[in-house]
């Protein structure tokens, strides 16, 4: 019990019935009770406010994304086509990704839905340099090859430390960014050389 401006007030700890760290338990919490909203202290409550701030401006954050990753890959190679690949590419491996991540039981959240724009700022990164190399000639190509897909590994490898973490939120987001790194770098060691095989073999 707490004594505020002359009026006392009582601290109830509650522990939900279902498990808030998993498919959208929190949302589902906090909606149901938010004519009550006001009275909820903790961390639990600043996620869900967290979650609705990402959710107002996620279209904007992603529109931005994509316009951005066009811009910069038209100014980095003045090639339209490209400019197209590279946003299909990121797209689909962002709509893959989510595809396998319903199959192990990760429904979308609010910090599984942060991965879509980091995955798209990684992998062009990629794309862009591989576009680069294949103009080149074929050891060049492979040099870049070999050094691209160390720097897909190393993210990965950094994102897959989270799964040593308590919280399941944070181990559903390693998990997304995990794949979704992993099937960009499936795309840039297979659609993209598909695509211009004729350079190539120059």
């Amino acid at each position: 019990m707490i004594n505020k401006e002359n009026k006392e007030y009582f601290i109830v700890y509650l522990t939900p019935s279902i498990e808030l760290n998993k498919n959208n338990g929190m949302k589902y919490f906090y909606d149901s009770l938010s004519k009550y909203i006001n009275r909820f202290l903790g961390s639990g409550k600043a996620l869900y406010k967290l979650m609705y701030i990402i959710e107002s401006r996620f279209y904007g954050v992603i529109l931005f994304s994509i316009f951005m990753i066009g811009i910069l890959t038209y100014l980095s190679r003045r090639y339209v086509t490209e400019t197209f690949i590279s946003i299909f590419g990121l797209l689909f491996a962002n709509l893959v990704t989510f595809g396998i991540i319903y199959f192990f039981d990760i429904h979308a959240t609010f910090l599984t839905v942060i991965s879509l724009p980091l995955i798209f700022g990684i992998g062009v990164d990629g794309y862009i340099h591989i576009f680069h190399a294949i103009d080149e000639d074929k050891v060049h190509y492979w040099h870049t090859l070999k050094a691209t897909s160390l720097s897909f590994l190393t993210t990965i490898s950094s994102f897959i430390t989270f799964q040593l973490s308590r919280g399941e939120l944070l181990k559903q987001f390693s998990l997304t960014m995990v794949l979704g790194i992993f099937i960009v770098w499936v795309m840039t060691v297979l659609l993209i050389p598909a695509l211009k095989k004729r350079n190539l073999h120059k």
